[in-house]
């Protein structure tokens, strides 16, 4: 936990360096005072080949933020709002960037070595 899974279609992978997209994020993550454990984050990209949007700019990033329950609406509106202007600040050209924030059920398990 947090775990960040961001999905991109071709256009924004034209539009800018992904891998520094995808630490940029990171670094956003552990910038905040609700996840304080840098050991913890965890952040993938993953292509979406096939995507469209009804933006007149094409081109469409979304991420989706996993967390533990337990944080409030307005912490979690700050994190999804950092995650959107760090990702319009660096793939500019994108038409559609989005962020969304879920719970991890309490089921959720890990192992880290």
């Amino acid at each position: 936990m947090p775990h960040l899974t961001l999905e991109y279609d071709t256009a924004a992978e034209r539009a800018g360096n992904l891998s520094e997209v995808t630490r940029a994020l990171f670094n956003v993550l552990y910038g905040h005072d609700a996840v304080p454990n840098k050991a913890a984050i965890k952040v993938r990209a993953l292509p979406c080949p096939h995507a469209l949007t009804g933006a007149d700019r094409q081109g469409m990033v979304h991420a989706t933020l996993w967390l533990l329950p337990g944080r409030d609406e307005a912490t979690k509106s700050d994190l999804c709002q950092q995650l959107v202007d760090e990702m319009a600040r660096r793939l500019p050209e994108v038409g559609s960037v989005s962020a969304d924030v879920q719970d991890l059920s309490t089921a959720y398990a890990k192992r880290v070595l």
